[in-house]
């Protein structure tokens, strides 16, 4: 993360903890993908945030350093787990969630582990965001596997995700 936004954050929120969240989290944890800024902090919206064209995300103080990772005084980064639940979770303001999920998993499969992707879920609860990226995992899956399909042989292995994903599937059933 640039000094530039960093210091722009300290200006905008002061003192007040705050996490780069959702998309802007996940673009810098190592998913190619073009982000906005999102901020996460205890809170209601803040109106300079607005006029930069950020995103303002109000979350409990008790939940904002939950798999996050420090950046400077007041300033955390969300892990890119914790990125890409977010996203899943808030899937009605993030725009493109489905290819965002289908991308991360299949392109930067090193940063997602499945454990961890539902051990982060339980402790925000994430249960919704967590359903919707095994619901995204298992299509991928499907797709690849589909011998006949139409997709392509050599576009398959784009399509494939890590086999530890059949158990998020299984941790994320309804209810």
């Amino acid at each position: 993360m640039s000094e530039a936004l960093v210091r722009e954050l300290a200006d905008v929120y002061g003192r007040m903890p705050r996490r780069l969240s959702h998309r802007s989290a996940l673009s810098l944890g190592g998913v190619a993908l073009m982000a906005g800024v999102t901020v996460s902090a205890p809170g209601a919206f803040y109106g300079q945030a607005r006029r930069l064209g950020w995103r303002h995300a109000a979350e409990r103080a008790a939940t904002l350093k939950v798999a996050a990772t420090g950046v400077g005084d007041d300033t955390w980064v969300s892990t890119p787990a914790r990125a890409l639940l977010e996203c899943a979770q808030h899937a009605r303001w993030v725009f493109g969630v489905e290819e965002i999920v289908a991308l991360a998993l299949s392109r930067a499969p090193r940063l997602f582990d499945a454990d961890e992707l539902a051990a982060v879920a339980a402790d925000l609860p994430f249960a919704a965001g967590l359903r919707r990226i095994a619901s995204v995992a298992d299509a991928l899956a499907a797709v690849a596997a589909d011998i006949d399909g139409p997709i392509p042989v050599h576009a398959r292995e784009v399509l494939a995700v890590d086999r530890s994903y059949a158990a998020v599937c299984e941790q994320a059933a309804a209810g």
